[in-house]
């Protein structure tokens, strides 16, 4: 047995279990099968009652051993259980049939299909050796309703932004993926606020639906004590800072709030910068994050190392795209000897693109590509425009 977040990320809530019987013996009535459960006093749905219920926890998946299928023969009928009369529809989508004989590999296909419809929580299935032979049935139980959605402990969060996060509607049926989704939109919500360790725990409470809450611990918030550039020497660190997107200075500097996703950006630009100015073996680390023992100020540094500057060496071109007795050197700015800059070279190929349409010969299929050659030893850039 396994947890079902194991299994296609904890959203499979559908259970193996082939149950040969031995002997044979009369099929049980569906009025058998459907006795009555014994009547009980529902509990009250509440904030408190709901709030305080057991945490949510997914199904698990039980994985049963297959009969002989030399003992089962063929299947006499294949059932479907738990919808009431509503089965007609799943049935012809399904690849076990009557006749035939007992196939496991089509059995778990079949709950897959079921599965997928979205509709049942959990799938099992029995094979019954009766006085008519091989019975298959596939017993299904339905998903529950979602039911009232209550919250407990959010009070930094403006509504609209509780609002964007939750994914489960009442009424509808309740879908585990959508819980698991809107929880991890909370605590990403919480994140970009600062609230670094906020947690977000699901109660559950069944009784004609699954009623949820979700319980929130918002911890403190977090905000930054100080960035340091590590590494930055050829580099003016202001020039750094000017390429950062700081949200008018609440993100990711001193007094605001760490968030990754802006810094990830930031990063980008701050490569491209390096890129530009002959840095191509500069390397950028990942934030390290020192977060003080009170959990209220984080101090974030950034590792640069820088490498040396590259120049442009050599200038060439190729390819069977060339135009005959044409100069292309006079349509690029590159020259050997200059600071080599990708954003220069991108635009030289703009230009040569350019010279073509001019010269007539260009075409849908034209494309330049610049094939680098880096030398080391020398720092040297060696570039060959490559037409095509």
């Amino acid at each position: 047995m396994r947890d079902a977040s194991q299994a296609r990320g904890g959203l499979i809530l559908a259970s193996l279990m082939l149950v040969a019987c031995g002997a044979a013996h009369p099929e049980p009535s569906a009025g058998a099968r459907a006795k009555a459960k014994p009547s009980v006093t529902a509990p009250e749905v509440s904030e408190k009652t709901v709030c305080e219920a057991d945490v949510h926890k997914a199904l698990r998946v039980a994985a049963g051993t297959p009969p002989p299928v030399d003992a089962t023969g063929p299947v006499a009928e294949v059932i479907i259980e738990g919808l009431d009369g509503k089965e007609e529809q799943l049935r012809a989508t399904m690849g076990s049939q009557a006749g035939e004989r007992l196939n496991p590999s089509k059995v778990a296909a079949d709950i897959e299909t079921l599965w997928a419809t979205g509709r049942f929580e959990d799938i099992s299935v029995e094979v019954r050796t009766t006085e008519r032979g091989t019975i298959l049935a596939f017993v299904l139980a339905p998903r529950p309703t979602t039911g009232k959605l209550f919250f407990r402990g959010i009070e930094q969060l403006p509504k609209h932004q509780v609002d964007a996060a939750i994914q489960l509607q009442p009424g509808d049926p309740f879908d585990p993926q959508q819980l698991s989704y809107t929880v991890a939109r909370l605590k990403e919500t919480y994140g970009a606020a600062g609230y670094r360790f906020a947690t977000v725990e699901a109660h559950q409470l069944r009784t004609d639906a699954l009623h949820l809450c979700l319980v929130v611990n918002e911890g403190t918030k977090v905000t930054i004590d100080q960035w340091t550039f590590e590494g930055a020497k050829l580099v003016d660190e202001e020039q750094l800072r000017a390429l950062m997107d700081s949200r008018d200075g609440t993100v990711n500097v001193s007094g605001g709030v760490y968030r990754p996703k802006v810094w990830g950006d930031d990063a980008l630009r701050i490569q491209a910068m390096y890129y530009d100015n002959g840095f191509i073996t500069a390397k950028i680390t990942a934030p390290e994050l020192d977060v003080s023992p009170d959990k209220r100020k984080v101090t974030v540094t950034i590792r640069i190392d820088e490498g040396v500057v590259y120049r442009v060496g050599k200038i060439s071109f190729s390819g069977d795209a060339l135009v005959a007795g044409q100069r292309y050197a006079s349509s690029v700015t590159t020259k050997s000897g200059d600071v080599f800059s990708r954003a220069k070279v991108m635009e030289d190929l703009a230009r040569i693109r350019e010279f073509h349409e001019k010269t007539g010969s260009w075409t849908p299929q034209f494309e330049v590509v610049p094939v680098t050659q880096i030398d080391s030893d020398k720092s040297l850039v060696h570039i060959d425009f490559e037409l095509r």
